[in-house]
């Protein structure tokens, strides 16, 4: 405690608390009249003078210029953070809010955009959730469709209902019924499988020939565009699924530094990146906060970011996370980011158990 009595760290806490709390509103260097306001004047103006000046020597405070105010120092952010009294709930309205507005979706895409909306809508920061590569990739159909004699139609679905299409030509004609007893053959092999699992048989098929139901040339030839196409579509997967929203609704003063917008839309651009930075620190239990140089990118040491882990598309090593300067609401922020990720889950929130 630095030789501090229990009082005097009370009084450390109080303080502190009250600084940032002013800083944060106000944008501003904080006075020590201001922190005697915001303490209701229950403490002398003196003692709150030599108060900020002992947080200023510890480190917690700066004294920017020849201000009469301070601000607080990144240290003095994370002692805020630890320091708070218990764990901050949302307001009332905005749970009923957010959870009246997610419980219309039904589709998990729609569930993520609308998360990330209603996190800027409600943080005025930029919001972001980030899913791993490799979700809903299992293949629930397969089937060769005949367009004309020399023409067919690969039909894939995957488990989480997306489409996908691809067209070969052949130099000899084929008729429905092979192409229906293929398909018939292919199903029976790799339906339920992962794309990479699917992607592996059809190599084996491929050079065993086995019991293919055409002339191998043929068949191989067709399961051959079937296995580049699974190759493509496991590789599009691979790369992580990611919604940003808040580039024009984001309001803290922060955000009308084009140079500090710059850098963060450099980092959001590079999706491996900022599924590291995300998380790296993901406690799959609660919330995860990153404050200046704790981010290990340069381009987002003077940021904060605060995330929670998040379950969506048959994923659930995803990360719901708030992107914003240093000067961030924690005490609003970090609930905010819990209860949101919990609904989008399908949690119980624990703000409601």
């Amino acid at each position: 405690m630095s030789g501090r009595t229990e009082k005097s760290e009370e009084r450390k806490r109080r303080v502190l608390s009250a600084v940032v709390r002013q800083f944060i509103k106000k944008a501003r260097p904080v006075s020590s009249a201001q922190v005697v306001g915001e303490l209701g004047g229950e403490t002398s103006s003196a003692t709150i003078r030599n108060e900020m000046a002992r947080l200023e020597e510890e480190g917690l405070l700066s004294k920017p210029h020849t201000s009469a105010g301070r601000t607080p120092t990144e240290e003095g952010y994370r002692y805020f953070v630890r320091a708070l009294d218990r764990k901050p709930l949302l307001p009332a309205s905005q749970r009923e809010y957010i959870l009246k507005s997610l419980g219309k979706s039904t589709r998990d895409d729609d569930l993520l955009r609308e998360g990330t909306q209603l996190l800027t809508e409600l943080s005025r920061l930029i919001s972001l959730v980030l899913l791993p590569g490799l979700r809903n990739d299992r293949l629930a159909h397969v089937e060769f469709i005949p367009l004309s004699e020399k023409r067919v139609m690969i039909l894939l679905v995957l488990a989480g209902e997306q489409i996908r299409r691809k067209v070969l030509r052949h130099r000899h004609s084929l008729r429905r019924e092979e192409l229906h007893r293929l398909s018939v053959f292919i199903m029976g092999r790799l339906a339920g499988m992962k794309l990479r699992e699917a992607r592996r048989s059809i190599e084996e098929i491929l050079t065993h020939g086995g019991d293919l139901p055409l002339q191998l040339v043929t068949a191989r030839y067709l399961c051959g565009g079937l296995e580049d196409m699974l190759g493509e579509i496991s590789d599009e997967l691979s790369t992580p699924l990611m919604y940003s929203h808040g580039w024009s609704e984001a309001e803290q003063p922060e955000f009308h530094d084009a140079e500090f917008m710059r850098r963060i839309f450099r980092v959001l651009n590079q999706r491996d990146v900022i599924s590291t930075l995300v998380s790296r620190r993901i406690d799959r239990q609660g919330v995860n906060v990153l404050i200046g140089e704790e981010n290990p990118l340069p381009e987002m040491r003077d940021c904060s970011l605060i995330s929670a882990p998040c379950a969506a598309a048959e994923n659930d090593d995803g990360s719901l996370a708030v992107i914003g300067p240093l000067r961030m609401d924690y005490e609003h922020i970090i609930p905010l980011v819990e209860f949101t990720s919990q609904v989008i889950s399908g949690k119980q929130p624990t703000s409601l158990r």
